[in-house]
């Protein structure tokens, strides 16, 4: 006969078997998946566990990797290959098993970012897909594209949708449509259009419904509404700017644009109305001593507290606190701060961590931290890097982990990666040919 004591171990023990009860299941493997999201049709994308286990996906919707883990084991998910012409990125993709399967992997992709180049000899735009994990560019199918005469200046909206280059030679601004699959351009029906005498800077503002042309010849800048639904522009009107406007830019909020005026070593600054894009001025401001500082590219950081202009006379950065109530500015302390020879083109990285030049007459680009509460910038350790010849404009792709140079002697597009805690630049790859005299550079998402 079975002793009262055995007879309670032996229920227990029946019980903790059968997981009855109030017990968790400690032990056991659990499968590994999620969800894929925007995945063209036909393409497909592998997906890595933990580096080794593989799946391959060929369609949108749920995935299960086939090999289970045993619960308490860590995972990481990474892609392996992705689809042709498109980069994906992971949600969710690391954690510990935990006694339960894992289905809340997100797995989402979305057309490359694209680089492209305005070729002031050759007239036309260089076009290049980036591989998000590498950094590394390749030619888009069917560049280049033909632009007006001399373009000097590209940008792009910022849903990505159009691209717009300001033609300096034939006065006018050409718009092109994106292809959000392969990041072809397809000129948008009207395109050029007018512009002032020798446009040599356009830039949109980050509402996508304005962008704003530099007038070189004419001391002015010209304002155009977007239309959202095809990309044409519409004049809505002038405004005097200093001698020379060199370059045009946008604050990120989309309240205040400034230029940069080559032969009277200013900077105008105007606000802008929310409603109709026009512009009013509000002042000028020096960028060095006097009117020789030749300030030729002027930029504002992603968060709107300062505005900085590449001083191409002066071989200086000038940086300046931005009045967020007026849009004044006011030279921030130690400014201008030294960089090397001809300085053409300046950038912040979309962290607003650092400030890139490319300094054509040094073949390089200078790197500097900025100081988040003065602006005041000091040189990254091991500036400046080295470029190909006479460097004439710098970007950082908005994910800022990559920045790119263009060229004018040796007609190329260089890449970098960006140390994001030092803000060091490491060469990648082979520069890459673009077309004759490049002049600008920019990322479109």
């Amino acid at each position: 006969m079975i002793s009262f004591v055995v007879r309670v171990l032996l229920i227990s023990l029946l019980s903790n078997c059968a997981g009855g009860g109030n017990s968790v299941q400690t032990g056991g493997s659990f499968p590994i998946g999620g969800s894929v999201s925007g995945l063209n049709a036909g393409a497909s994308v592998t997906l890595l566990v933990n580096g080794s286990d593989r799946i391959t996906v060929s369609s949108n919707g749920a995935f299960t990797f086939p090999t289970q883990l045993v619960t308490g084991t860590a995972y990481t998910v990474t892609v392996g290959t992705p689809p042709t012409g498109e980069t994906c990125k992971v949600n969710n993709g690391s954690g510990t098993v935990n006694a339960s399967k894992i289905a809340n992997i997100r797995v989402i992709c979305t057309p490359p970012e694209c680089v492209y180049t305005a070729n002031f000899s050759d007239g036309d735009i260089s076009a290049y897909s980036i591989n998000s994990a590498t950094g590394l560019l390749t030619a888009v199918t069917g560049s280049p594209f033909t632009a007006g005469e001399n373009p000097h200046s590209i940008t792009a909206d910022p849903s990505g949708k159009y691209v717009f280059t300001a033609n300096a030679e034939s006065n006018n601004i050409s718009a092109y449509d994106i292809n959000k699959k392969t990041g072809a351009l397809t000129p948008v029906a009207g395109s050029p259009f007018a512009a002032g005498h020798h446009p040599f800077s356009v830039t949109v503002d980050p509402t996508g419904k304005f962008a704003y042309v530099s007038n070189l010849s004419d001391d002015t800048i010209s304002a155009y509404a977007i239309n959202a639904s095809t990309g044409a522009l519409t004049f809505v009107g002038n405004v005097n700017t200093g001698d020379a406007p060199h370059s045009i830019t946008v604050d990120p909020a989309g309240r205040f644009a400034y230029a940069a005026n080559d032969s009277t070593g200013t900077i105008s600054a105007y606000s802008i109305n929310a409603s109709t894009g026009a512009l009013t001025s509000i002042g000028t401001f020096n960028t060095g001593s006097n009117s020789s500082s030749s300030p030729y590219s002027v930029t504002v950081d992603p968060k709107g507290k300062f505005v900085f202009a590449a001083n191409n006379g002066e071989n200086t950065v000038s940086a300046f606190t931005i009045n967020t109530s007026t849009g004044a500015l006011t030279p921030v302390p130690g400014s201008p701060f030294a960089t090397v020879s001809t300085p053409q083109s300046v950038t912040v990285d979309p962290t607003g961590n650092f400030v890139y030049v490319a300094n054509s007459g040094k073949n390089a680009v200078s790197a500097f931290t900025i100081n988040s509460s003065t602006g005041a910038l000091a040189p990254v350790p091991g500036s400046p890097f080295a470029t190909g010849t006479r460097p004439q404009s710098v970007t950082v792709d908005p994910s800022g982990r990559y920045l790119y140079v263009v060229s004018w002697d040796d007609n190329t597009v260089s890449a970098f990666k960006i140390n994001s805690a030092s803000g060091e630049l490491i060469s990648i790859g082979v520069p890459l040919a673009s077309g004759g005299g490049p002049k600008s550079i920019m990322v479109s998402r």
